[in-house]
C-alpha cells in the first residue's frame, strides 16, 4: 500500500496558500480528528489507496497580546476536502490513523513555523514559509518510508507518541519575541508646569508650558532634546538691565507682570527598566532658561530678557498603552511623565534659582526589528 503525499513548495506556488478569503472546502487540523466523512469515496483500478495533501493556510492579520498589536501571518494546517479521497475497499482504522499522523506532523511543523514568524527573526515570511514547507515534506516522507506507507503499525504507533508529545509541548501560538536593532528615535508633545523654591519663589509664580521633545537612543542610552515654551508671572517688582536704542538702561518688571518663558535642555538618560508596559529612565541635563517680556519706551517697543545656564536632574516614566510590531517596524505609544529639579543662574549677583517641575506628554518611539544575517 502506498499513499501519494504531495506538498508543493511555496517557491513553486501551490501548497502554501496566501488566503484572500476562507475556502469552504478547507478542513483544518484544529476542527477535530479525521473521519472517513472527510474523504470522497472512489472506486477505480490502480495502486493508490487514498490521497490527502496537507496545506499551510496563511493569513496576514493583526493579533493582540495585551498592549501589543502584532501584524504577521497566522498559520493553520488543513487540507482541501474537494481533493481528498479514499478507495472504498481500503477504508480501515489503520489507514485513517496513518492519514491523521500525516496531519499531526504537518501541524507540529506549522507551530514551529508560527513560533519563528512570531520571533521577529528578521527573515522574510516567504523564506520562513519555504523553509518549513520543505521541512514538513521531508518529515512526512521520512515517516512514510519508515512505516512502509502506513503498513508497519509499530512505526506508526512510535510516531504517534512522538508527535502527541510535541503537540502537547508546543503551543499553537506564542507571544512574539521582540528582537530589535540598537538604534531608535522618537518625539514627545505635551504640557509641563513647575514651581520655584527659595529666592525663585519670591520672584516668580508657577510657570506653565507647552513642550516638544526629540529622542535618539542607542540600546538603553537616550539623548533627549526637550523644549518648553510658556509663561509665568512675577511676584514682586523685578529690576533688570535692558538695551534700549543702543543704550543700557535699568527697567522694572512690575509685580504681577506676565512674562514669557523658554527652556531648551539636552538630557542624557539611561533606561534602568524597559518592560512591556513601563519604562523608567533617570536623566541629567544642561540647557538654557530664558524669561522675556515685550515692553514699551514711548513709541518704541523692545524685548527685555534674562537668561541663565540650566542644570537639571530627574526621572522620565513612560506608561506604554500601545505597541505595534511588524516584520519591518516596532513602535511604542506612551504617556510620559517627567519629574525633575532644575538650578538656574538667572540674575548676576543673586543666588541660583531652583525649581521643581513636572510634565506630561504623549511619547511616540520606534525601532527596527533585527534582520537576519
Amino acid at each position: 500500500m502506498k499513499n501519494i503525499f504531495t506538498i508543493i513548495l511555496l517557491a513553486l506556488a501551490a501548497s502554501v496558500s496566501y488566503a484572500q478569503g476562507i475556502n469552504e472546502s478547507i478542513r483544518y487540523w484544529d476542527e477535530g480528528k479525521l473521519t472517513w466523512d472527510d474523504f470522497e469515496k472512489r472506486n477505480f483500478e490502480g495502486v493508490e489507496e487514498c490521497y490527502l495533501d496537507p496545506i499551510y493556510h496563511t493569513r496576514y492579520q493583526t493579533k493582540k497580546y495585551g498592549n501589543l498589536s502584532y501584524m504577521s501571518h497566522t498559520v493553520r494546517t488543513g487540507f482541501d476536502k474537494s481533493d481528498t479521497w479514499v478507495r472504498t475497499e481500503y477504508i480501515s482504522d489503520r489507514l485513517l490513523r496513518y492519514n491523521q499522523l500525516i496531519l499531526d506532523i504537518a501541524e507540529a511543523n506549522a507551530r514551529e513555523m508560527q513560533a519563528e514568524l512570531n520571533s521577529s527573526s528578521g527573515y522574510s515570511p516567504s523564506y520562513i514559509f519555504e523553509h518549513y514547507v520543505r521541512k514538513g515534506k521531508n518529515l512526512v516522507d521520512k515517516m512514510s518510508e519508515e512505516s512502509k506507507w502506513g503498513d508497519d503499525m509499530t512505526v506508526i504507533e512510535r510516531y504517534e507518541r512522538e508527535y502527541a508529545q510535541k503537540l502537547q509541548e508546543t503551543p499553537a501560538d506564542t507571544i512574539p519575541q521582540i528582537k530589535l536593532k540598537n538604534w531608535g528615535c522618537g518625539y514627545q508633545i505635551g504640557y509641563s508646569t513647575g514651581i520655584f523654591t527659595g529666592i525663585g519663589k519670591e520672584l516668580f509664580k508657577a510657570h506653565h508650558n507647552m513642550t516638544l521633545g526629540f529622542t535618539a537612543s542607542y540600546k538603553r542610552s537616550h539623548l533627549i532634546l526637550d523644549m518648553e515654551l510658556g509663561s509665568c508671572q512675577t511676584r514682586t517688582d523685578l529690576p533688570l538691565m535692558a538695551e534700549i536704542s543702543g543704550e543700557e538702561r535699568e527697567i522694572v518688571w512690575a509685580a504681577g507682570s506676565g512674562v514669557g518663558r523658554m527652556d531648551i535642555d539636552l538630557d542624557y538618560g539611561y533606561a534602568v527598566y524597559d518592560g512591556s508596559i513601563l519604562k523608567a529612565c533617570p536623566f541629567v541635563g544642561v540647557g538654557m532658561n530664558m524669561f522675556n517680556k515685550e515692553m514699551n519706551d514711548g513709541d518704541k517697543t523692545f524685548t527685555a530678557s534674562i537668561s541663565g545656564l540650566n542644570l537639571l536632574a530627574g526621572l522620565n516614566m513612560n506608561w506604554k498603552f500601545k505597541r505595534v510590531l511588524s516584520n519591518m517596524t516596532y513602535n511604542e505609544s506612551a504617556v510620559r511623565t517627567k519629574i525633575y529639579a532644575a538650578r538656574t543662574n538667572l540674575i548676576k549677583g543673586v543666588a541660583p534659582v531652583w525649581s521643581v517641575n513636572i510634565g506630561i506628554a504623549f511619547d511616540f518611539y520606534g525601532r527596527s526589528p533585527q534582520t537576519a544575517e
